[in-house]
């Protein structure tokens, strides 16, 4: 899945005009096949369905850097 991030306390209605501009340029099969090619699963999705990939992915992580040992330097 592709990430695209915008700074927190971002309006819903700016939210939503970035998420629909960029779920129409991942159809197109010129930006599709680029980004296959570097390696990217370009997957449009709706705004509340990536926040909660986003929290999956922090808590996933969060468990493994702490059982790992990791600290920030």
């Amino acid at each position: 899945m592709v990430r695209f991030f915008a700074q927190k306390g971002t309006p819903g209605s700016v939210v939503a005009v970035l998420n629909g501009a960029v779920n129409e340029i991942l159809v197109l099969p010129s930006i599709q096949n680029q980004m296959i090619r570097q390696g990217a699963d370009p997957v449009g999705a709706g705004a509340e369905e990536f926040g909660q990939v986003v929290r999956r992915e922090y808590e996933k992580w969060k468990v493994i850097a702490h059982e790992s040992g990791a600290t920030p330097e």
